[in-house]
């Protein structure tokens, strides 16, 4: 549905709903009755509508007809946008929720590895620095060799 469609008639090259039921009951000049024909033979919707407003038995219904078909399209219109922008919102929500789960998984892998390298590193400060080898090959710590 498209925004001229929310306004039947109001649009700036259409005849008005009075201009066609005075075409319907021939109370146009033979001018004006040329200019709605030469219409209506390229707007479909206005000679759909003319169409209807030939099915209406009581022609003075029908400017009332027109406003409610314009309100409901206006709902129609209205209910297609507000669901446009709640499903909007939540594709940006998700995208949200899932930017923020990367950011904290970046944040724990980085924690992760960075304590990891703090142990290694306390490891390596505490273990000895220089080892002793033997005539025979074998690894002591220093000093287990001495006696």
């Amino acid at each position: 549905m498209n925004k001229e469609a929310a306004f039947i008639f109001e649009q700036s090259g259409c005849p008005s709903s009075r201009q066609l039921i005075d075409y319907l009951e021939g109370k146009l000049s033979p001018e004006q009755v040329h200019q709605v024909e030469a219409h209506l033979a390229g707007c479909v919707f206005c000679s759909e509508a003319l169409d209807g407003f030939q099915q209406v038995e009581h022609k003075e219904q029908i400017p009332v007809i027109v406003k409610q078909i314009q309100g409901q399209l206006r709902r129609e219109l209205e209910g297609h946008r507000s669901r446009r922008r709640r499903k909007k919102r939540y594709v940006w929500l998700s995208a949200l929720i899932f930017i923020i789960l990367i950011i904290i998984l970046v944040a724990y892998f980085a924690l992760y590895f960075v304590m990891k390298r703090e142990r290694s590193d306390a490891a390596r400060r505490q273990a000895p620095s220089a080892w002793v080898i033997p005539g025979d090959g074998a690894r002591l710590r220093p000093g287990a060799g001495k006696a």
